[in-house]
């Protein structure tokens, strides 16, 4: 990805060439003359800065003063220091405002790039938050309007034959594995037409098809034990309106048998009746991509499938189009918060490793996975290392590595100034009066680094 930049500093020169520089190396950049406007810049900014790359002697404010306000507002950017002052002092305000890194203007150009790489790293792995994307053009707009959320070629590709085959009265079929959202494409698909709208899950009649056709058609008193009434079937009653056969592969040929031949003659007989009835309603139907498998082996009836097969729909599982895992986990992030009066969000590198997964369940699955992060996490930033070890192991492993690989070489950095700094004094005290800390916090930090004082 292209990383914004933010240059702050007050000297114009340096700023251009400083600027220059960085756009050469393929970053995006914005710039900034004094604090005033480098506080607009973090606060109008629509897209997430990676770095804030200042100067450290400037008019009003110095750079550490300003990184200090910069954070109550923004506590994601990346804050460096690049400056012509390595003095005591600039150093000293530069480590406790929490600035990562202390670039001196004098070093060689190579030494800025490698600590702006690093501070991308950094900004990449622990503070990037998903940004919501709004949808853009009409077929993301209509997507999301019936509750689909994808940017992926795949997806596009939905709502423009859900425009053409909302019209008329061909059946329409729709393939996509369970959790994808195949009930959503059919109530779009029904748009339009009368308040009718029935789903027919066919799962629940898989060794029943006699409960099918009593629920379909209907039956006359005295039909069977129990049926002391007469009852109307739901395709009686959905004249004029949709019925959406979900699950259709789970039918066995009995049932599938009886659905052909509603769907060819257009006529119910209730259940004990004699009297066929005429019926007109939309047919949608839904089955898993493997359809034409079912077909070959003979466990579907070629016949109900090409009367079906008039209009496809196609659906792609999440695995096949990764790239809308971000906007759909912005999508249930934003929901949640909204619900529950949270802002909580999810690191960049979190949905980097979540797009590595395969999701059996789909988008449903997702949905899941994401609420009980969200419901779970005792941070607002949802972090790699609070994923399911057991389905995001190798992938988790791998960018908590590489977050620590960057932890320890930040750290190795800080301990070299801090031995250099001891290598050229008298005592710990002298050496904690040149740095400008406390002489407890610079032995503390002898005591955490342990041997190093020997390693540099």
């Amino acid at each position: 990805m292209k990383y914004k930049i933010l240059v702050v500093d007050d000297e114009e020169l340096n700023l251009k060439s400083t600027s220059m520089c960085l756009e050469n190396w393929g970053y995006q950049v914005d710039t900034a003359q004094n604090s005033v406007d480098a506080i607009k810049a973090v606060t109008n900014s629509l897209d997430h800065i990676a770095v804030i790359l200042m100067d450290y002697r400037m008019p009003e404010k110095n750079g550490a003063q300003l990184a200090q306000e910069i954070r109550k507002i923004n506590d994601e950017s990346v804050i460096l220091m690049y400056s012509g002052d390595s003095s005591r002092e600039a150093v000293k305000e530069s480590i406790k405002s929490g600035i990562v890194d202390f670039v001196d203007k004098g070093d060689d150009i190579e030494v800025l790039r490698e600590a702006i790489e690093r501070a991308c790293r950094k900004y990449e792995e622990t503070s990037r938050t998903l940004t919501p994307q709004i949808p853009a053009g009409k077929a993301e707009k209509l997507l999301t309007s019936i509750g689909l959320i994808g940017v992926s070629d795949a997806m596009k590709k939905i709502p423009v034959k859900i425009l053409q085959y909302q019209t008329g009265d061909k059946p329409v079929l729709i393939l996509g594995e369970t959790g994808t959202g195949k009930d959503l494409v059919a109530r779009a698909l029904h748009v339009g037409r009368q308040d009718k709208f029935f789903v027919i899950n066919c799962a629940a009649f898989t060794k029943n098809s006699h409960l099918l056709e009593s629920e379909l058609c209907g039956y006359e008193k005295g039909a069977f034990t129990g049926a002391d009434q007469r009852k109307i079937g739901i395709l009686e009653i959905a004249n004029g309106g949709t019925v959406f056969f979900d699950e259709l592969h789970r039918l066995d040929p009995d049932a599938q048998a009886k659905l052909l031949r509603i769907f060819q003659e257009k006529k119910i007989r209730r259940m004990g009746g004699a009297v066929e009835i005429p019926v007109d309603f939309k047919i949608i139907g839904a089955t898993q991509p493997h359809i034409e498998t079912l077909v070959k082996r003979g466990e579907f009836l070629p016949d109900l499938y090409y009367r079906l097969n008039f209009m496809k729909i196609e659906i792609p599982a999440l695995r096949e189009r990764p790239e809308d895992i971000g906007p759909l986990v912005a999508h249930f992030c934003a929901r949640f918060n909204e619900a529950n009066k949270t802002n909580k969000k999810f690191l960049a590198s979190t949905i980097r490793v979540m797009e590595r997964y395969y999701w059996p369940g789909n988008v449903r699955e997702l949905d899941g996975a994401v609420y009980k992060l969200l419901k779970d996490s005792p941070t607002d930033k949802i972090d790699p290392k609070l994923l399911d070890s057991r389905l995001f192991a190798e992938a988790v492993e791998k960018i908590v590595t590489t977050y620590n690989e960057l932890e320890n070489k930040q750290e190795r950095e800080r301990r070299k100034y801090i031995m250099a700094t001891l290598k050229t004094s008298n005592s710990i005290a002298h050496a904690a009066e040149k740095m400008g800390i406390p002489v407890t916090t610079l032995k503390s930090m002898l005591r955490k680094f342990q041997t190093a004082y020997a390693q540099v």
